[in-house]
């Protein structure tokens, strides 16, 4: 397992064209309410079905308001195949009970002098050659900038099993 999806494997492939069944994007803005957190929880402790962990990422999590008194448990003692990834742009509005149970990442966008300081460093690693990852028709994130964590990102912690 790595950090860095390598896009070619099977997880990775699933998970990048939207096919893994054990990743999962829901949506709080318009599911915050206690019923739809309770619906999430069997799915939460069903075992993974194609990968080696169920992943779900939750956008907007700062819109949750009396759901989270049914995920503070299993955010608490989480079954060691699940992995959620909270997502918010306001993470003040997160309630100081969720915030103690997780680890916070900060992204941010990179600057034009960041980018070409990661290109020059890449440059010159692989001396010219193309990388075995390269991918000419898959564009830069949105407005050019490095790609913000997706589905794919998760993909080599949620490697499948070997069959």
């Amino acid at each position: 397992m790595t950090a860095e999806p390598c896009d070619e494997c099977p997880a990775c492939v699933a998970i990048r064209d939207g096919r893994a069944l054990d990743v999962s994007e829901m949506d709080a803005a318009s599911n915050n309410r206690v019923d739809d957190m309770r619906e999430l929880l069997p799915r939460i402790y069903t075992a993974p079905s194609d990968l080696t962990v169920k992943v779900f990422i939750v956008d907007e999590v700062q819109r949750i308001r009396e759901g989270w008194d049914v995920l503070l448990k299993t955010l608490e003692e989480p079954p060691d195949h699940v992995v959620f990834v909270f997502c918010t742009t306001d993470s003040t509005q997160i309630r100081p009970a969720v915030v103690s149970r997780v680890q916070r990442f900060d992204f941010r966008r990179l600057t034009v002098g960041e980018i070409g300081g990661k290109l020059k460093r890449f440059s010159r690693r692989t001396a010219g050659r193309p990388s075995r990852r390269h991918r000419p028709d898959r564009p830069l994130g949105r407005r050019g900038h490095a790609p913000t964590p997706s589905r794919c990102s998760t993909s080599c912690s949620a490697r499948m099993p070997a069959r």
